[in-house]
C-alpha cells in the first residue's frame, strides 16, 4: 500500500526500528518463539533498504534484499553485515540494475557470505497466467494470442514495454475483477525483469539461508 519505512537516523531514534525491536522483544516475552531463535531481515524495494539499515541496530543471522541495493552504512566499516542475499531484476526502472551492486565490493572485503540472483526477462507463454486463480488455461492462451496479434510481443514472444507503462494488455483479459487484474500485472512485470517481487529464485535462496542460518 502506501506504507513507506522510515529511513531517518540514528537507527537507535527510528520510530520503525523500534517497532521491529519491539516487536520481536514481544514475542520472546510471551514464549511465542525462543530467544535464540535466528532473526533474518527481508524487504523489497524500501523495505529492503530500511532492513539493511535494521541491521546495522540488530545482530541479525541474515539479510535479504529484493529489488534494493540496501543502504550503504549497512555494508561499510565498521559495521559488519550479516550474510546477505540480493534478489534484483534486470529491467528495474526504480533501482536501475547498473546501481544495484554498487554495495558488493564492501561486502566482499568484509569476507561475509553472500548470494546475488539476477531475474532476467523471460517470454511470455500460452500457459503463463496459469498459475493465477480465477484464469483457465483457455483464458490464458486467448491473451498470449492477443498480445501478440495487439503487437505487444516480439518474434520470442518478449514484451516489448514495461507492463507499467503500456497498459494496452488490460484489453485482452477476459477477467476483469481487480484482483485478477493485480495478479496478472505482477506476473507480467516478473517476466518482464521489473521492479517486482519474484519468486523463480526461491530454492537458491533457502538454500543460502540454510547454509549461513543456524
Amino acid at each position: 500500500g502506501a506504507k513507506v519505512w522510515d529511513l531517518s537516523g540514528p537507527i537507535e531514534e527510528n520510530k520503525d526500528y523500534l517497532n521491529v525491536v519491539s516487536a520481536i522483544d514481544a514475542l520472546k516475552n510471551q514464549n511465542v518463539v525462543a530467544n535464540d531463535i535466528p532473526i533474518v531481515l527481508m524487504g523489497g524495494s524500501n523495505g529492503g533498504a530500511f532492513a539493511s539499515a535494521v541491521s546495522t541496530g540488530i545482530a541479525a543471522d541474515a539479510l535479504i534484499l529484493h529489488i534494493s541495493r540496501g543502504l550503504e552504512l549497512a555494508f561499510k566499516a565498521p559495521q559488519t553485515p550479516p550474510p546477505t542475499a540480493w534478489l534484483v531484476a534486470r529491467q528495474d526502472d526504480t533501482v536501475t540494475f547498473d546501481t544495484t551492486e554498487l554495495n558488493l565490493p564492501a561486502i566482499k572485503s568484509a569476507e561475509v557470505p553472500y548470494l546475488f540472483i539476477i531475474n532476467e526477462p523471460t517470454p511470455l507463454a500460452p500457459t503463463s497466467l496459469t498459475r493465477i486463480p480465477g484464469l483457465t488455461e483457455v483464458q490464458s492462451t486467448a491473451f498470449f494470442d492477443a498480445m501478440g496479434t495487439g503487437g505487444l510481443l516480439d518474434a520470442c514472444s518478449m514484451q516489448l514495454t514495461n507492463p507499467d507503462d503500456e497498459d494496452a494488455w488490460l484489453a485482452f483479459l477476459a477477467n476483469g475483477k481487480p484482483e485478477v487484474v493485480e495478479q496478472v500485472r505482477h506476473q507480467l512485470l516478473e517476466l518482464h525483469a521489473g521492479h517486482t517481487i519474484f519468486s523463480d529464485f526461491n530454492k537458491k535462496l533457502l538454500a543460502f539461508l540454510d547454509m549461513h542460518v543456524k
